[in-house]
């Protein structure tokens, strides 16, 4: 058995070991000053500069978390920790050579006591400034843990924080709590409406502003050196001469949306614009320094603005059976001898989808090109030209182009009248089907355009409780093409069943009888959708000749 004087220096040592600190003691380099400059940075971050300073161990908790902003100078190691700490509402002990940070439930979990609390609260009884204004700019001085409560019964401010953080709320609410001056200012040569939010944003937080457009006049209530800093500008802005007036008619921009790209560069509380719609006009206001700069803006977005056509040739190939896997493209440009170049392809639909690939190809070159890779088809399957549109779109404007049907059907609605009674109505849906394509010209200066292409192929392929189940497959990509080459969307493929009937003549079309003089059949076939695509930058004052065109290149060749 333990003797007497063994256990009690074995209850000590436990007492030592087990005793919840309210505070670390300063041990190592706890006792060293250190200068901290954080602004949203993360607690973690502030811990490990606070332990490389101290030489010592700092370990928090997987609960601890949150970014700290402080500004302290020449401050001890362990006096910037119980600021950090106290400031997130955490908490801090020491066990053996390891200072641990941990949450304020996790410490009062441990220990069954909350961590220290060194929350103060003060009254400041405000004499001239009012109580909204002070509190919106000492708010963000406040810690985690503190609040700021304002009184206007009493015109006071009520200050829940930690000691260091209210001497530096009381020492900001001194500089805000002065008695406000009053001064009036009658403008001469520009209305107060124009310069009324420059004013106010010259105005302390505690200070007011009033305007009477009557007289043109400001009242300003603030403190002497606001009140000289406002005099000051006025007596700049409001000159003879100041502004002048200068109208811009527009040939090829909108009025308003040019108008509104001038108000961020107009002089604040002096320059305006205005415009007339009908004659697309542009009035503008400002100081004679601002003018050349506005004039070069409004030169810059009063450009003609280039336009991209877009020839589309939507054509269908039924495949032979030794190309059921889509268009061999290189089989087909070595029926052309190889007078053009297919390039190099790349997906553009889901792997999961049937083909879907874009291919860049130089068909401008001469008519014999597009011509011949029309032929060249013909060696895979049978070619039907579905359509050739033409559109005109405006750079950076989005031409729309489809191809297909509306599917109608019937769906019915139950509504509850204001009697309670149920009724039923009938009601007709349509939705479209087919070959759909999106396209999205941009122009740059060297003759390239960047086309965003979404294609889109849907077909109604059955109907449940008579809504048709439509099988879609569309996707979304970007090329960048010269002027004139055409882009060639191909591998959109999908099977289709056609019904023929074959009879004898006369015999065959006699009802019932003509039963055993004629037979139908259907059969499976795999066609794939190939969509030749050519922009082309026009400017709109040239007639664009048909037989340069893409369509007209392969006029004909429908088969």
């Amino acid at each position: 058995m333990l003797s007497s004087r063994t256990l009690v220096l074995v209850i000590l040592a436990a007492i030592c070991l087990f005793v919840p600190p309210s505070r670390a003691q300063s041990a190592g380099g706890t006792d060293k000053k250190v200068s901290l400059q954080f602004r949203n940075v993360s607690v973690h971050d502030v811990f490990k500069t606070l332990a490389s300073a101290a030489k010592v161990n700092i370990v928090t908790s997987k609960a601890v978390q949150g970014s700290v902003t402080i500004f302290a100078d020449s401050l001890k190691v362990i006096d910037a920790l119980e600021l950090v700490v106290e400031m997130q509402g955490l908490a801090f002990y020491r066990e053996h050579s390891i200072i641990k940070v941990v949450t304020a439930d996790e410490y009062t979990t441990r220990f069954g006591r909350p961590f220290k609390d060194r929350m103060q609260t003060r009254v400041v009884k405000l004499q001239h400034a009012s109580t909204d204004a002070v509190v919106k700019s000492i708010f963000q001085l406040k810690s985690k843990s503190g609040n700021v409560i304002p009184d206007t019964r009493s015109n006071s401010v009520i200050l829940v924080d930690l000691p260091a953080i209210l001497a530096r709320m009381q020492t900001v609410i001194h500089k805000l709590d002065v008695p406000l001056q009053t001064a009036s200012f009658t403008l001469t040569h520009m209305p107060v409406q124009n310069i009324e939010e420059v004013v106010k944003h010259m105005v302390s937080a505690g200070g007011r502003l009033r305007i009477d457009p009557g007289t043109n006049q400001l009242v300003v209530f603030d403190d002497e050196d606001r009140i000289a800093r406002i005099e000051a500008f006025l007596d700049d802005a409001d000159r003879p001469g100041a502004a002048v007036a200068e109208t811009f008619q527009l040939l090829y921009a909108d009025a308003e949306a040019v108008a509104s790209r001038l108000q961020e560069e107009l002089t604040p509380g002096l320059g305006s614009v205005s415009i007339d719609k009908n004659s697309n006009q542009l009035f503008v206001r400002d100081l004679p320094d601002n003018l050349p700069y506005l004039r070069e803006v409004v030169e810059n977005l009063d450009r003609r603005t280039r336009q991209v056509l877009i020839e589309a040739k939507i054509i269908q190939v039924n495949l032979s059976d030794e190309f059921k896997m889509g268009v061999d493209w290189g089989a087909v440009t070595d029926k052309l001898g190889g007078s053009v170049n297919a390039g190099s392809s790349f997906r553009i639909l889901a792997d999961s989808e049937s083909g879907g690939r874009v291919r860049a190809t130089d068909l401008s070159v001469n008519d014999f090109s597009l011509n011949g890779l029309i032929e060249a088809l013909q060696s895979v399957g049978q070619t039907d030209l579905l359509s050739n549109p033409r559109i005109t779109a405006v750079d950076g404007q989005e031409a729309y182009i489809t191809v297909g049907s509306t599917v109608p059907y019937k769906t019915i609605d139950t509504r509850e009248d204001q009697g309670g009674t149920l009724r039923t109505f009938e009601k007709v849906v349509t939705v479209e089907v087919g070959v759909k394509l999106r396209v999205t010209p941009h122009i740059n200066e060297e003759g390239f355009i960047t086309m965003k292409i979404k294609p889109e192929v849907s077909e109604v392929t059955s109907f449940i409780d008579n809504i048709p189940v439509i099988e879609k497959s569309e996707s979304e990509t970007t090329v960048i093409v010269k002027d004139g080459v055409t882009i060639i969307i191909g591998g959109l493929i999908k099977d289709q069943q056609i019904e023929s009937e074959k009879r004898v003549p006369i015999l065959g079309s006699i009802p019932i009888l003509g039963i055993p003089f004629r037979s139908k059949s259907v059969k499976k076939v795999k066609s794939e959708l190939v969509i030749l695509l050519q922009p082309k930058i026009i400017t709109g004052d040239v007639d664009m000749k048909p037989e340069t065109s893409l369509g007209a290149a392969a006029s004909g060749q429908r088969r």
